[in-house]
């Protein structure tokens, strides 16, 4: 078997409605894809995502896509190690003129393809090929953004209605655009809203240097929060830049509060993760197999990594691909789904074969690879198209 093609397209496709972080708002539903067919007409789906989608599938076409034709897409760590070689320096450093993110999204692509391909090859699904047995895991909806004329109580009304609507038992919303008092308040009518049974998770998108991110805490300590997710920056605003390590000081916020911190969407590969589970500590994982992590190959090293400290695997977003790896993890805890005619519109239209959500846990496909395929009049309408064959 030998890799005979690879397409990539991009979509952007405008939300309904604008959903806010702390930081700014989503406007758009985006995915880089990446489709590679063998020369026995096997076809695997990817999926990159959290940078630059043009570089993301330049990236793809123009540096990988000579990496891997006419190779065995079965031998995808070989691959995977080919392509990391020829985009990073030593100690995960990418090569000059090149964007790291971008180059992350786009190894998660490829990769995530090329374990579709080894699914569909054996005859198994991905959780299977993992060596787990497909059931329904555990899911929560996220909600509770910020909404450009919403009170805080049609915000808890909009969110119960989700919530009560895929019979999920938890729900995370998004704090921190304000400073403490507002987040306090947000959380306040939420929780009010929810009962004391469901499980509540606070985002701060990474809005709360340390001094903050302490106060905060302390401040949402009595709602019974599941978690507190990426409270700290990557990159300080107001504290000095030397000497700081994002990743430590989530270790010393959660020496201060105790509620459970969760972290990992915006890590960068096994160095980065190794360094959070090392020094921020954090309860749960939220590794993103499209978005910067490298893909289910590293996703597979950070399980082991985190198994050995404690930490339950509970990635961010796309359940599409991660509702396998959950089912499969012996640290699993949960998925993260999103209300798609919001936020994502573009998802189950273009991914036919989307698992549904029933009673809070969402199916876990057992058709070989990831049971998806990618709507080729989707592409054609909505996509920027690098290079895709109809």
């Amino acid at each position: 078997m030998k890799i005979k093609k690879i397409e990539t397209a991009w979509l952007s496709i405008k939300s309904p409605e604008p959903q806010g972080l702390s930081g700014g708002y989503m406007t758009h539903s985006s995915d880089a894809l990446c489709r590679i067919t063998t020369d026995d007409g096997i076809q695997g789906v990817g999926e990159g995502r959290g940078a630059s989608l043009p570089e993301i599938c330049s990236i793809i076409h123009e540096l990988f896509t000579p990496l891997l034709e006419n190779e065995n897409p079965l031998h995808n760590q070989y691959l995977w190690d080919k392509l990391y070689e020829a985009t990073h320096e030593v100690k995960g450093k990418v090569k000059p003129k090149l964007n790291s993110a971008s180059v992350r999204g786009a190894l998660c692509a490829v990769d995530i393809a090329l374990w579709d391909i080894k699914g569909k090859a054996a005859g198994m699904s991905v959780c299977e090929l993992l060596g787990g047995r497909p059931h329904p895991v555990l899911a929560y909806i996220q909600k509770g953004f910020y909404v450009e004329g919403q009170t805080l109580s049609q915000m808890a009304d909009e969110a119960v209605y989700e919530l009560e609507a895929g019979g999920y038992k938890y729900l995370k919303m998004r704090v921190g655009r304000s400073g403490v008092g507002e987040a306090k308040e947000r959380v306040e009518v939420m929780r009010k809203a929810l009962g004391d049974d469901i499980g509540l998770m606070v985002d701060v998108n990474g809005a709360w240097e340390l001094p903050e991110a302490i106060e905060g805490a302390h401040a949402l300590e009595p709602y019974n929060l599941t978690w507190m997710e990426e409270p700290i920056p990557r990159t300080p605003r107001t504290l000095p830049k030397d000497g700081y390590d994002w990743n430590v000081e989530l270790g010393k916020l959660g020496e201060e509060t105790s509620i459970p911190l969760a972290a990992g969407e915006n890590h960068e590969g096994l160095f980065e993760f190794n360094e959070l589970i090392t020094k921020g500590r954090p309860k749960y994982m939220q590794l993103d197999v499209a978005k910067r992590s490298g893909g289910v190959s590293e996703w597979v090293k950070v399980v082991a990594i985190c198994q050995a400290n404690g930490i339950l695997m509970a990635p961010h977003l796309v359940p599409q691909f991660h509702v396998q790896l959950v089912a499969a993890a012996p640290n699993a805890f949960i998925v993260e789904c999103g209300d798609n005619k919001r936020q994502h519109p573009s998802w189950p239209d273009l991914f036919p074969g989307w698992p549904e959500v029933k009673d809070g846990y969402m199916e876990c496909p057992t058709a070989p690879g990831w049971g998806l395929t990618i709507n080729d009049e989707m592409v054609k309408k909505h996509g920027t198209i690098i290079h895709w064959d109809f």
